[in-house]
């Protein structure tokens, strides 16, 4: 569900990934009459870099079409949440820190999800999620304000467990959210700390 920010793997991928197909022409090519020319291993070598290359077009289409874009158009024609808590006027203008780990979020159901190549920030305003370079092009960063979440529900899947963003009272979303728990944990227990004072 989270690992290490990815672009170094990819970057390493790319590197790795011409070298296979090298390898695999040259595999191909033994017990065959004469040895690998140069035409095959150009052929090897571009469907090897087609196939790394492939994700940086896939994934911000399929991120897209799973509704990204319509979740960051929501939540950026609320009015801003920099006032929620006591924070002051530039509390909502900037990004937190970014977490050194990648998560995986899901759309609409856990099944349509975008695997470990999400990065995300919190504090006690927002969670922000933006897709990890070189995937983010062309895609708004996605910035929930907490004050529009009025609630979690954990969501059991085959594979793994995601909690859903619940809309407060009144409100909905174009398309439901789910999240790893690692994200919430800390509005969580801000909420949790909250209650006896609101009490």
């Amino acid at each position: 569900m989270l690992i290490k920010r990815g672009m170094p793997v990819f970057l390493l991928a790319g590197l790795i990934v011409p070298v296979g197909g090298v390898v695999v022409v040259s595999v191909f090519r033994v017990g065959q009459v004469g040895s690998v020319t140069t035409q095959q291993v150009i052929i090897g070598c571009g469907l090897a870099a087609l196939l790394f290359l492939a994700p940086l077009l896939v994934i911000p289409l399929v991120a897209r079409s799973f509704g990204w874009a319509r979740l960051a158009r929501h939540f950026a024609r609320l009015p801003s949440a920099s006032t929620v808590r006591g924070g002051g006027e530039d509390a909502a203008a900037s990004t937190p820190a970014w977490r050194d780990l990648l998560c995986t979020v899901s759309f609409n159901k856990p099944l349509y999800s975008l695997n470990n190549c999400v990065r995300w920030a919190e504090d006690d305003v927002a969670l922000t999620l933006q897709l990890d370079a070189p995937f983010h092009w062309g895609l708004p960063r996605l910035v929930i304000p907490w004050e529009q979440i009025d609630g979690f529900r954990v969501e059991d899947s085959f594979l793994n467990r995601s909690v859903e963003l619940l809309p407060r009272a009144g409100c909905t979303f174009p398309v439901r959210l789910f999240v790893p728990e690692e994200l919430v944990a800390a509005e969580l227990a801000r909420r949790n700390a909250e209650q006896p004072a609101a009490a």
